[in-house]
């Protein structure tokens, strides 16, 4: 599973419903809506908090499939995939933790649940 994956499959999970690929192609917002969005992020991790803004009001997100060409021989990409990977991972949890604030909760209870189950079982098979 590629970072890509990782941070769509986060985003689901945690803010709900979005686009195919979050990382990709252009956004087209009203202006009511981006005079009332306060961003917190200007790198590449600007696009999920947009999105997660937009989902949580309830805006229509649409996906335009797009192509994609080979990058031009000589130039390179400025995304640096486990810092940038990172910074979206840490918004998508931010903008969670604000927008769905019980989702967020909910996961991390569940996973403390299933940590203590497995400690209980491991300590009684050693008794």
């Amino acid at each position: 599973m590629c970072i890509r994956d990782r941070i769509r499959a986060a985003f689901r999970l945690l803010i709900g419903r979005g686009p195919g690929d979050l990382l990709s192609g252009y956004r087209v917002f009203s202006r009511r809506f981006l005079e009332t969005v306060a961003l917190r992020s200007s790198g590449f991790e600007i696009e999920t908090e947009l999105t997660a803004e937009a989902i949580a009001r309830g805006l229509k997100v649409v996906e335009v499939p797009i192509s994609y060409y080979p990058r031009i021989a000589g130039t390179t990409s400025k995304l640096r995939a486990v810092r940038d990977g990172l910074r979206i991972l840490a918004m998508i949890v931010s903008q969670s933790a604000r927008l769905r604030p019980w989702r967020l909760l909910g996961l991390i209870t569940l996973a403390a649940l299933i940590l203590a189950v497995l400690a209980a079982v491991l300590a009684r098979g050693r008794n």
